[in-house]
């Protein structure tokens, strides 16, 4: 499995299935939630972590990152692992470090918050990234990123079914981001727990 293959679409029968590479169409659309809050959901089709890195710059320091690990090949304790505060240029760097890890592995989920600016982004173990805080400015964003607003029913989608792939080449960094930063672990709730991840997934 190519290791920048992080999500595929599956078709056949579960007896035999098919995996197909699978990416979104550079497109985010606005969505309401259950307690009325809006949020953006986007679809960028490769390189989701410089959209994030891009996004993220545009906010205001200092930053805190959730990593939020679901699975770990290594036997490392799962969890919620959160940062002590950031500047610009520590987020930035430690984006960079880990930018095609975070593309090309689905073993966990990624949030950046900004306090200041009220903002967070967030890039999860399908490749989707959702946006909350001042969702017009974001918006702009990714405008400038090339990314096209299209209406709620023509949101990006996780395709289905689907299968998630986390690699063995990627182990290495699995233990690198664990002591890369002075994280705080908790546990895991139970949204974020990966209960499948497809047919044969690796």
């Amino acid at each position: 499995m190519d290791l920048t293959t992080k999500l595929s679409r599956v078709s056949g029968t579960p007896a035999q299935p098919t995996e197909h590479p699978f990416t979104y169409e550079n497109t985010f659309a606005r969505e309401q939630l259950a307690d009325g809050s809006w949020r953006i959901r986007a679809g960028v089709s490769d390189n989701q972590s410089s959209a994030v890195r891009m996004l993220s710059s545009k906010l205001t320091a200092p930053h805190r990152i959730l990593y939020l690990l679901h699975t770990s090949r290594i036997d490392a304790p799962i969890g919620r692992y959160t940062s002590a505060e950031l500047s610009a240029a520590e987020l930035d760097q430690f984006l960079n470090e880990f930018a095609s890890f975070f593309d090309g592995d689905a073993r966990h989920d990624l949030w950046v918050h900004s306090p200041a600016s009220h903002s967070t982004i967030v890039l999860d173990r399908f490749n989707m990234i959702y946006l909350y805080g001042d969702l017009e400015r974001l918006a702009m964003l990714l405008g400038n990123l090339g990314l096209i607003e299209v209406a709620a029913f023509a949101a990006p989608t996780v395709p289905t079914p689907h299968a998630l792939h986390y690699h063995p080449e990627w182990d290495e960094t699995e233990h690198r981001i664990l002591v890369a930063l002075a994280w705080h672990r908790s546990q895991l709730r139970p949204r974020d727990v990966q209960w499948w991840s497809g047919p044969e997934a690796s």
